[in-house]
């Protein structure tokens, strides 16, 4: 590097944080993620399995999500809310930050 020439920087990347989607839920997941694991494992599998299958891999970066992925995620996002009004909030799992 020469005297008084700038050094190059990398660009810094910024990380949009993304919680859980689940009102009063602060646990922080990947952009991808719907919600936090143990709020995930309160959702019935056939649930599970639509929400899955009407993600579209780069939604999450477009934000652009289909109709269909919304629809599967407030029917997801309400049977937990039931579950976590019932039973109250789901204990914080071994390992999960």
């Amino acid at each position: 590097m020469q005297i008084g020439s700038r050094a190059r920087r990398r660009p810094t990347v910024r990380r949009e944080v993304h919680f859980c989607r689940v009102d009063h839920c602060l646990a922080q997941v990947a952009p991808r993620y719907l919600m936090c694991w143990p709020h995930w494992r309160r959702v019935p599998r056939e649930l599970q399995v639509a929400v899955e299958a009407a993600f579209v891999p780069g939604q999450e970066r477009t934000k652009r999500f289909t109709r269909a992925y919304v629809e599967a995620a407030e029917v997801a996002l309400a049977h937990v809310a039931a579950l976590d009004a019932a039973l109250g909030p789901p204990r914080k799992v071994v390992g999960w930050r």
